[in-house]
């Protein structure tokens, strides 16, 4: 155990040198592997979900913006946030549920849910939010990909 909190803490991941970030409440955290030098990366007012490093000092996440729409799950969208906590960013704004961001070469995928369609895309987008190229699999809604599925 290398955490002692009584908050829950969820969604760990590794960095490239080693560093493991994760969610606490509404704020991510990171820490060296061992778990020393813990610290507070950000503390927001959405709770980050799934907080993974897409390069040695970017980190993207899921958070709920809304409740409203796309079968009673709400509006998730994508983030991202420098290591060093500055430049929060919402890359993916729109009304779709977003969410399980994870670096595929220079690019983004995550899964999308949205009224009206069925089932759940597969995104494609540029690590900047652009070049949104939902893929020609769907998957129904209980299959959530996670990572290379």
């Amino acid at each position: 155990r290398i955490t002692n909190h009584s908050s829950i803490d969820t969604s760990p991941s590794f960095s490239p040198d080693g560093e493991i970030i994760f969610s606490r409440g509404k704020k991510i955290m990171i820490m060296n592997e061992d778990g020393s030098n813990l610290k507070t990366l950000a503390e927001l007012e959405i709770d980050p979900e799934d907080p993974i490093f897409i390069d040695p000092n970017t980190i993207a996440f899921e958070t709920k913006i809304s409740n409203v729409g796309n079968y009673g799950l709400g509006d998730y969208d994508i983030y991202l946030i420098n290591k060093d906590g500055t430049n929060l960013r919402d890359i993916s704004q729109n009304n779709f549920v977003d969410a399980l961001p994870q670096p595929i070469g220079n690019k983004i995928t995550f899964w999308r849910i949205q009224e009206g369609k069925q089932g759940t895309q597969i995104v494609v987008m540029d690590f900047d939010g652009t070049n949104q190229q939902e893929l020609p699999i769907q998957l129904s809604n209980n299959q959530m990909p996670t990572g290379n599925q």
